[in-house]
């Protein structure tokens, strides 16, 4: 069997470097162009920019011919390059050597902490590309034969996520394991309207690189959606096919037919204003045409039916002062107590995500653009139980499938932060000489595992964590960790919490990336990526399960001895993270 997955990896690699085409902008909502296109828009050179990426090529190819026309010569140069790489060859092969290693710095302040160097190293064979097959029709591919050496193992900064998909089924190589990453879309339409359906990663929102409700990051999923752009108004319906997992996010119990639902109206009312409504549900277990329906209101549309589906709602703003200078907010809510809240009473029942800050796209200048922005992720925010439709019951815990909590294929969908943690970013982004990039980045980041609070506020809660079954349930902080079973948890329902466990985790992150592309020859273009980022984290170990069922007895002793293990493993952390790459890519 482990020789035929070989030779099935090597066929379809010769496949895709027969047929692949230059580039993936059309597929990859992280390409470089998004970041542009964001600049782009705070210049005022476009408008009515989509929340969901990645774009189809016809509206990419719209947006490039815009820029290329206007007064913004730098922009011009800028958006000149990007349709050569896009229509420069036919097609274009090629491979990727990197490697990502962590080294850990021992001192007396970390007596808990791995002292060992961890490294990755990941080839990839590439193929990638954009068609478009005539004025209406496009297809993007970008398809990798990844071979890695650590796939459990994380070599990166705290909470930053691994670039590849589809790491269930792999083949063991004794030194290496080896799996084919792909991604593929195809939109058809103008740039007024089209549709587009694939297998890709997606972002929602604002802030493309590090949304609160589709992160860039998550894993990738099938997904159509249909846009409509007007002058002054959008309007954007999605569907995402999803993995579902147990309540541990254990990835060998993955199974078929959960979903996510999307959809959101935005008005630009003026140049300097827009705003967007939008709502998401996540469903599972059944297919409901009814959340196909456009313009209809999930709330509404949920009632029909009578289920327990979980549904969000957001509201988006970006203000443009003066061109080049943009405020994006960003506010994602789960759930609230609304009869508290008009008492003005607000320690209650809040689930929500909220993100805002500044990008400012400078104009002939060695600055591509400087952002900064705050990120925050209210306690049990993207957790949910699995509510069943036939006994309108509450399932919590590893014993069946959760189709209702906020992941896909165990991973988060929304923010890399885990519930009730928030984070100030700041970078910039740089072309000092032509073709060398340059990023400079710090976060800092405070993070609380909710269920401490329940130790210290009502142990009487706490204690029944512990008498659950081995394995059943998690108390870790993450978005797997909530606050259910029956309505048994009722202080960890009814109060906010943020930020009130005794004992928090900072970290704090400095990095420096930069990128060389030697101009394109006849035998082809060589890229050299390097990186390198500072980590300091205080309390380190808050992330980790804290009572673990059937481990200590259930009463205030266990509780006790639980929680005393738990701190006793806690310790100060000094990371530093490696990153090279290497890159070649031929036209053919």
């Amino acid at each position: 069997m482990k020789h035929i997955k070989k030779i099935v990896f090597l066929i379809i690699f010769t496949f895709c470097t027969l047929f692949a085409l230059f580039a993936q902008v059309s597929v990859m909502p992280n390409d470089p162009v998004y970041s542009d296109i964001i600049n782009w828009e705070n210049l005022g050179i476009i408008r009515n920019v989509p929340p969901l990426r990645p774009y189809p090529l016809t509206l990419i190819i719209s947006f490039l011919e815009q820029v290329m026309d206007s007064e913004y010569t730098d922009q011009a140069a800028k958006a000149n390059a990007h349709y050569e790489r896009i229509f420069g060859k036919t097609v274009d092969v090629g491979f990727e050597v990197s490697d990502n290693f962590k080294l850990p710095k021992e001192n007396n302040d970390n007596p808990g902490s791995d002292k060992k160097f961890t490294n990755e190293l990941d080839v990839y064979l590439k193929a990638a590309g954009d068609i478009k097959a005539n004025d209406y029709l496009s297809v993007g591919i970008n398809t990798n034969i990844l071979v890695t050496t650590e796939l459990e193992k994380n070599t990166r900064p705290t909470f930053e996520q691994k670039p590849y998909d589809a790491v269930n089924d792999t083949t063991d190589l004794k030194f290496a394991k080896a799996f084919l990453d792909m991604n593929a879309t195809a939109g058809i339409g103008t740039d007024k309207i089209y549709f587009q359906g694939g297998i890709s990663r997606n972002s929602f929102g604002p802030f493309h690189e590090n949304s609160i409700s589709l992160g860039p990051g998550a894993f990738h999923s099938g997904n159509a959606s249909v846009v409509i752009r007007e002058n002054k108004w959008m309007y954007t319906q999605a569907m995402f096919i999803l993995g579902a997992t147990d309540d541990l996010g254990n990835k060998g119990t993955v199974k078929p037919n959960k979903f996510l639902m999307l959809h959101s109206i935005d008005f630009t009312p003026n140049k300097w204003l827009t705003m967007s409504y939008y709502e998401n549900v996540v469903y599972g277990n059944r297919f409901d045409p009814i959340y196909m329906l456009p313009f209809v209101p999930y709330m509404v549309a949920q009632g029909i039916g009578s289920f327990g589906d979980n549904i969000q709602m957001g509201l988006t703003f970006k203000v443009r002062p003066i061109n080049g200078f943009t405020w994006l907010t960003d506010i994602f809510v789960d759930d609230m107590a609304a009869s508290d809240l008009v008492k003005l009473k607000f320690d209650t029942k809040l689930r929500f995500a909220a993100q805002t800050g500044f990008i400012y796209s400078p104009v002939d200048s060695i600055f591509d653009q400087l952002s900064t922005d705050y990120t925050f992720v209210s306690p049990y925010m993207y957790s949910h139980e699995e509510f069943t439709d036939d006994t309108k019951t509450r399932s919590v815990g590893n014993t069946g499938i959760n189709y209702q909590n906020y992941t896909n294929n165990g991973v988060g969908m929304g923010s890399n932060l885990p519930p009730n943690s928030d984070r100030f970013a700041f970078k910039i982004k740089a072309t000092p000489i032509k073709d060398l990039n340059i990023t400079f980045s710090a976060n800092m980041i405070r993070h609380a595992n909710i269920t401490e609070l329940l130790v210290v506020n009502a142990p009487e809660e706490a204690i029944k964590y512990l008498g659950l079954p081995a394995g059943y349930l998690l108390t870790d902080g993450s978005v797997f960790n909530h606050p259910y079973s029956d309505g048994a948890y009722d202080y960890a329902w009814n109060h906010f919490m943020f930020m009130q466990s005794p004992t928090k985790m900072y970290v704090w992150q400095a990095g420096l990336d930069a990128g060389y592309t030697i101009p394109k020859q006849s035998y082809g273009k060589f890229t050299i990526n390097m990186g390198y980022t500072f980590e300091y984290i205080k309390n380190h170990g808050v992330q980790n399960n804290i009572l673990p069922g059937g481990v200590y007895s259930a009463d205030a002793a266990g509780l006790a001895t639980a929680y005393s293990t738990w701190k006793s493993k806690l310790h100060n952390d000094i990371n530093h993270y490696f990153r090279v790459s290497f890159k070649y890519l031929y036209g053919l």
